[in-house]
């Protein structure tokens, strides 16, 4: 098993301890329950979807 593996049996779902990091660049209270949060892939994203900064 990969390093950053846990066992499932352990933990109750397998985890990968991932050792990069990124900018988070906006962050965005879109409510509980909100089926439209992520509703096409990215290659469907309006046009400047990505580029939003907070």
């Amino acid at each position: 098993m990969p390093e950053g593996f846990l066992v499932a049996e352990v933990i109750g779902y397998p985890r990968f301890v991932a050792d990069e990091f990124a900018e988070i660049t906006f962050v965005e209270d879109c409510g509980l329950n909100n089926e439209e949060v992520i509703s096409c892939p990215p290659d469907q994203l309006p046009a400047g979807y990505a580029d939003r900064r907070n």
